[in-house]
């Protein structure tokens, strides 16, 4: 029995194998919250793992285990079946991500793999461990969990468009009172792949910059994909670059004898910038 996580159906599955007369090997789905917390797979309700699995209590099964759930997961929901059951344990973790009706792609995807006919859907969420180190690269004070999740289709000949949507909720430190600030984030993501070829390198004119308009969800094409490290690139590039908790000002900055007039509130970084290149001439 595969994936055996939606409350209202296990029951009914586990009662038409009985009658089978056959042996019955009994393989759960697992998740994990934010917080930690093991629940089971389906996205419908959030059902604790320990309450689903009770059922195998009621039933003589030859194995029971843990498949189709994240490498990340599996030990934690290995040691919660074996609370309640001392026999066979089954396991196959993947790197999959669910989406109800269908399993998608995740994290590394190789591009011969992918439908030219259909849209190829994907998706990549960050676990505990890789929300630790990517807050650490990103100088933040915490990062809850990434959700990455879009489509992948032919785009003419050897190009593919890639679109999606990055979640993430991120707490930074204000930059003039180190307080805690949060912040979330909702991105629209696309990126085109395409032959290198097919990208043009920024050309000079006699030393001088030519003015060309530059798409910049152009990217080059290679044999395979890395879910998360677009995700890291998106989430670096929205997140906030002054982050301020809300009481505070922004400060009057003085060059020697000259100093600023008072910088309103509603100042942008930018706008400050310019006023300091001004006096700066």
């Amino acid at each position: 029995l595969e994936m055996m996580y939606h409350p209202d159906r296990i029951q009914t599955v586990f009662e038409s194998a009985k009658k089978t007369n056959k042996p019955i090997w009994a393989g759960f789905s697992t998740r994990r919250t934010e917080s930690g917390d093991i629940l089971s797979l389906t996205d419908s309700v959030d059902v604790p793992f320990k309450e689903i699995v009770e059922i195998i209590k009621d039933y003589e099964l030859d194995a029971v285990g843990i498949m189709h759930t994240d490498v990340n997961v599996v030990s934690d929901s290995i040691k919660i079946i074996k609370e309640i059951y001392d026999g066979t344990i089954l396991v196959y973790p993947d790197s999959g991500g669910w989406v109800s009706p269908n399993w998608i792609f995740d994290k590394i995807i190789k591009i011969s793999d992918l439908s030219t006919v259909k849209g190829n859907s994907f998706r990549w969420q960050s676990n505990v461990a890789s929300n630790s180190k990517i807050a650490e690269q990103l100088d933040l004070i915490s990062l809850g969990k990434i959700d990455f999740r879009g489509k992948i289709s032919a785009h003419g000949k050897n190009k593919w468009l890639l679109s999606g949507k990055l979640g993430a909720s991120v707490v930074q430190k204000c930059v003039v009172t180190q307080e805690a600030v949060r912040c979330r984030l909702d991105e629209n993501v696309k990126r085109v792949y395409v032959p290198t070829t097919e990208i043009s390198p920024l050309e000079k004119d006699e030393g001088l910059d030519v003015n060309m308009e530059l798409d910049e969800t152009l990217e080059p094409l290679t044999d395979t994909l890395d879910l998360s490290l677009l995700a890291l690139e998106t989430l670096a590039l929205a997140l906030p670059d002054y982050p301020r908790s809300n009481d505070t000002d922004y400060l009057s900055i003085s060059l020697g004898d000259d100093s600023l007039s008072d910088i309103e509130n509603e100042q942008n970084p930018f706008a400050i910038l310019s006023t300091l290149k001004e006096k700066l001439k």
